[in-house]
């Protein structure tokens, strides 16, 4: 694993993981780039650098996540699904699914599809436990790479009969229990093989740390420009045009 591919796969990791565009998809794109082939030590690397963007969303909502104790109920109940399901099914998508290219392409042209038919009804309604749950649900079928946890998330909260911003926001702070988990639960699963590793431990953190700063971006700059049904859209663009080219390269070389 190289500085560059560290460096690469950091700032896309951390502009990527709050839009709705799959950034384990991307990195899997990358993966192919740069002609790397999946591993304990990418996977593990890839989870982790996820941990320097979850923290950019715990330091932008630190103070209301302290101050509002329901968030913090509807949050546990929309991340019990995804426990429950995801991590039972996330060893199979590890094993089988994780670096499929194909599989990619596809979750990221339906998942543009789907944005064309998405509605934002302005206002929103108060969350309860079964739109908590429904919301949940919805974020365990990301699981499927390409399919992009954070539109999950978004269809969940629209489905709920949230507003498209603050279904945007509720992405971002469920991405909080659930990447944090995923995250302990990856590394302690890989303990012997990063044990082994331990000369790739400073690509690990400084991968998290550019991480942290390309998210930071996102979260406090993006959220306004992209809480517009008009704009949000163009991701439903971005995701059909990237998996047909993807799609196309990867056939014809």
């Amino acid at each position: 694993m190289s500085w560059l591919y560290t460096i690469v796969a950091s700032i896309l990791e951390g502009l990527t993981e709050f839009l709705p565009i799959s950034s384990t998809g991307h990195l899997i794109v990358l993966n192919y780039i740069f002609k790397i082939e999946h591993s304990d030590l990418i996977s593990s690397f890839n989870i982790f650098i996820q941990s320097g963007a979850i923290l950019a969303v715990i330091n932008q909502y630190k103070s209301e996540l302290a101050k509002n104790r329901q968030i913090l109920v509807n949050l546990f109940f929309s991340f019990l699904p995804t426990a429950i399901i995801g991590f039972t099914l996330y060893p199979l998508i590890k094993e089988y699914l994780l670096n499929s290219i194909f599989l990619v392409c596809l979750s990221l042209i339906i998942g543009g599809i789907i944005i064309f038919f998405l509605k934002d009804p302005k206002t929103s309604t108060k969350i309860d436990l079964k739109k908590s749950i429904l919301i949940g649900t919805l974020q365990a079928v990301s699981i499927i790479p390409g399919s992009s946890r954070a539109l999950m998330v978004i269809i969940g909260g629209l489905l709920a009969r949230q507003s498209l911003k603050d279904s945007i926001r509720y992405s971002f702070l469920l991405a909080i229990p659930t990447i944090l988990s995923a995250t302990a639960l990856d590394l302690y699963q890989s303990r012997n093989v990063l044990i082994n590793q331990m000369p790739f431990l400073p690509h690990f953190l400084v991968g998290a740390l550019i991480s942290f700063f390309s998210a930071k971006i996102v979260v406090t700059k993006f959220i306004a420009f992209i809480s517009t049904e008009s704009r949000f859209i163009y991701f439903g663009y971005y995701r059909i045009i990237l998996g047909l080219v993807i799609l196309t390269l990867t056939t014809l070389i």
